[in-house]
């Protein structure tokens, strides 16, 4: 959720949050960014989590899943032409 004029209004939103933002496409550079991978792909699901650190709160900006199972069908749709699957999330 970002957001927006209509949440800014609303009685209980919080006060940091006063100034609305939008998804954002890049990052900015005034801003520190920290990002979260979970390796996992067999049982649980391989994770990319990018978040931007703000005064009183961190946002989402990103965030990505797959598991090896998903790769496979990828690859025998076409979707891909990776055939080693860190390969393949590193692309993304």
């Amino acid at each position: 959720m970002y957001c927006h004029d209509n949440n800014t209004r609303k009685q209980n939103w919080p006060t940091w949050c006063a100034t609305p933002f939008d998804a954002m496409l890049r990052g900015n550079p005034t801003k520190y960014y920290v990002y979260g991978i979970d390796p996992a792909s067999e049982v649980d699901r391989f994770s990319i989590v990018v978040l931007e650190i703000n005064e009183f709160h961190s946002r989402v900006v990103y965030a990505w899943s797959t598991t090896k199972k998903e790769f496979r069908q990828q690859r025998s749709l076409g979707q891909t032409h990776e055939h080693d699957f860190y390969s393949f999330v590193r692309e993304d």
